[in-house]
């Protein structure tokens, strides 16, 4: 029976009311459903039916949404391909496979509302249509498992001449030379006077806070380009692939003479504890260079070179977008810092674009669609293949020619509106109102130059800071594990130990990804850490049968892990005089096994019955 207009309403109805239902039952189950799957072999071929019809279900509502998206050439295709299989995929892509796809079909229902009721507001900048049919990046095929993460590589920082530093001891910058200093390197100063609170010990603060917000622009930057041409295609342009010292000297020559510099870079935080740099990408208006910053960090005198790129990164105008993370990694591994930038992130928000990414940007100004699978690439490959290097060099190549652009909406909007009291500095040119936009442009920007890098210290007490299991608990939904639970006093002995666990694990992650300059993530995945506090193992065939895969450091750290949980325990019931904290167990003489067993292949026990196979609803144990 088809849905019309007189039906809809009760179809509605009744389908809210059968989601409503779904929740409620989804809800009821046990957190220790593996327990009773084990021990009814009907239950659990139950549960397998319905999960193999969810799954059947998902992946029907994911080819639809595939059959309803014709807004691009191969779409469909690779929606397509986005199927769930098992649990894996449930965990590794429901995110890009579900979420994303519900987003654009609610987003395109905003749309087509809009449009119908007469609220499409016109564009805040006319876009002159495409002559052409745009650029696409080619090979749009299904990213290879090895280009997302290259497990096959060594980890390159083993080679830096710099060792990476994994403490918490505090941050300072180490310049040896402050290029186009207003003020002497080593002072600070509070006041508008430059020598004025002179200390003589290195600031902690940003060595250009001074010349920052004593910024004087170049008068050009204001000006609305006359002479902008669309840039050339990426193999009509001359082009550097920069890797040694020599190389570095070369390029620094070169853009020693340029007015504007486009900059980008590609970092890397799976394989090591704080994150490095990978490439730095740079245009002018004549080339592109991309550089390998890891071959020249493993190289004499290498770090050395990259320090001295300072000299243009704090002179001419540097064009970035969406420049905070960016502005952060610079002063991290390179002592680099930028004095007069313009990030055209905030010109498209001031502009009030629809979308303010950089692939946005470059499709309405240069009718190319940059390959967004390479975001997620892994960018320590070498040699690195072409279509990723085409996918680097995209996002300076056409930069400056949009920077151009936006100069000109801004300018433009600045003279077709009435003036702004907000958008208006108090300073000599505050008259100019032709000006005030892409002023606040550049205001906006220097906020952002002023970030300084700091190292994020473990909070053992409260758990705050990005990655801190306060941080987390709230992520995951997890109010007992958050620092706020006001409940605690009065939880039961069964949450208050699964707290205690779950701090445990959690600074125990937390040191072993320092030590071995790993991600936490990639020494214990979130998922199975809330796993092992909710039902934390007493041997180690328990543990073993928590993980469908093994993570390479839990292989070989299995017993230190199952330590940290059993002494956890053993302090909590020691405090709090019970000797019946519950800890799951699967095998009566796991003990014995644990003096002669080695973690891994010699070591697996078989799975309980009907529990070998990825299920859904495991995950929300």
């Amino acid at each position: 029976m088809g849905i019309n207009q007189d039906t809809f309403d009760d179809y509605h109805s009744s389908l809210q009311s059968l989601a409503l239902a779904s929740v409620r039952n989804a809800v009821a189950f046990p957190q220790d459903i593996s327990f009773h799957r084990s021990m009814s072999s009907g239950f659990a071929r139950d549960l397998e039916e319905v999960e193999k019809r969810v799954l059947r279900l998902t992946n029907k509502l994911l080819d639809l949404s595939a059959s309803l998206d014709t807004s691009r050439e191969g779409s469909r295709k690779e929606k397509e391909k986005a199927r769930l299989q098992d649990e894996d995929d449930v965990t590794d892509s429901f995110h890009s496979a579900v979420v994303d796809v519900v987003d654009q079909l609610l987003e395109r229902t905003d749309t087509c509302l809009d449009r119908y009721l007469g609220r499409i507001k016109p564009p805040a900048v006319t876009v002159n249509p495409p002559t052409a049919a745009p650029r696409k990046a080619q090979n749009r095929s299904q990213l290879q498992p090895v280009i997302q993460h290259a497990s096959h590589i060594s980890k390159p920082q083993l080679a830096f001449f710099r060792p990476v530093d994994n403490s918490d001891a505090p941050w300072r910058p180490s310049l040896k030379h402050k290029y186009h200093a207003k003020v002497p390197l080593g002072h600070a100063y509070r006041g508008d006077h430059p020598m004025e609170g002179e200390v003589s010990q290195p600031s902690p603060n940003h060595p250009y806070h001074y010349e920052l917000i004593h910024l004087e622009y170049p008068s050009h930057v204001f000006q609305a380009p006359t002479d902008s041409k669309p840039p050339k295609g990426l193999e009509d342009t001359t082009f550097h692939w920069v890797s040694t010292p020599l190389e570095t000297r070369a390029m620094l020559e070169k853009l020693r003479h340029c007015q504007e510099i486009a900059v980008d870079l590609e970092w890397h935080g799976y394989r090591t504890y704080r994150g490095f740099l990978c490439l730095m990408q740079l245009s002018t208006r004549d080339g592109d260079w991309v550089v390998d910053v890891l071959s020249l960090r493993q190289v004499q005198g290498g770090i050395e070179e990259l320090e001295s790129l300072g000299e243009v990164f704090a002179n001419p105008n540097i064009v970035l977008h969406g420049a905070d993370s960016d502005i952060v990694w610079l002063q991290q591994d390179f002592n680099l810092y930028i004095v007069n930038m313009f990030d055209t992130y905030h010109a498209s928000k001031l502009l009030a674009f629809p979308r303010h990414g950089l692939a946005n940007l470059l499709e309405m100004y240069c009718d190319f669609i940059p390959d967004k699978r390479y975001q997620l690439a892994d960018w320590r490959i070498r040699p690195l293949p072409s279509d990723m290097l085409q996918y680097a060099r995209s996002d300076t190549h056409f930069l400056l020619y949009i920077y151009d652009q936006l100069r000109l909406a801004l300018v433009d909007r600045s003279s077709s509106r009435p003036e702004s009291p907000s958008l208006i500095h108090q300073n000599t040119e505050q008259g100019d109102s032709s000006r005030r936009f892409v002023r606040e442009i550049l205001s906006r920007s220097t906020e952002t130059c002023l970030k300084v890098y700091c190292k994020e210290a473990y909070d053992e007490e409260a758990g705050t800071g990005r990655d801190g299991w306060d941080t987390l608990g709230r992520k995951w939904n997890k109010p007992q594990f958050c620092h706020s639970f006001a409940n605690l006093e009065n939880a039961s002995s069964v949450i208050r130990m699964q707290r205690a666990v779950y701090q445990a694990l959690h600074k125990w992650r937390d040191q072993v990804a320092r030590e071995e300059d790993e991600s936490t993530r990639y020494v214990l995945p979130n998922h199975h850490l809330f796993q092992l506090a909710e039902r934390p193992p007493n041997d180690m065939a328990t543990l073993l049968t928590l993980f469908t895969s093994f993570p390479p450091v839990i292989k070989r750290r299995a017993k230190e892990l199952l330590t940290v949980i059993r002494r956890t325990v053993q302090q909590y019931s020691t405090a709090t005089g019970r000797s019946d904290t519950p800890l799951v167990s699967t095998a009566e003489r796991t003990g014995e096994l644990l003096e002669s067993a080695t973690v891994g292949s010699q070591l697996r026990p078989s799975p309980p019955p009907n529990t070998s196979h990825r299920d859904l609803w495991s995950l929300g144990e």
